[in-house]
């Protein structure tokens, strides 16, 4: 028998951990290795820069009821502006 795929979370291979996706309310975040200077970016579908903000807690909440449904990029990058992490988000009604 074949073996079954291991799972790899992105919490395992980065540290950290957005939830619930896809999101109604708010867009948990959980960054346990993040950096003095990190940052958090998050893009519309079309590319447009809609919020960016210092991450200073290992846990963030990101309100989104204020935005319309549909897919958002969650950019995390580090305090060279080099990019650490995508993650792509659905909004929900």
């Amino acid at each position: 028998q074949p073996k079954p795929l291991k799972k790899h979370t992105q919490k395992e291979e980065t540290g950290f951990n957005v939830f619930p996706n896809p999101a109604i309310a708010q867009l948990n975040i959980r960054y346990n290795k993040f950096k003095q200077g990190d940052a958090l970016c998050l893009y519309d579908a079309i590319g447009k820069l809609l919020l960016i903000e210092q991450i200073v807690d290992a846990s963030m909440i990101l309100p989104f009821e204020a935005y319309s449904a549909g897919i958002y990029y969650l950019v995390i990058l580090n305090k060279d502006n080099e990019k650490i992490k995508t993650f792509k988000v659905q909004k929900s009604h």
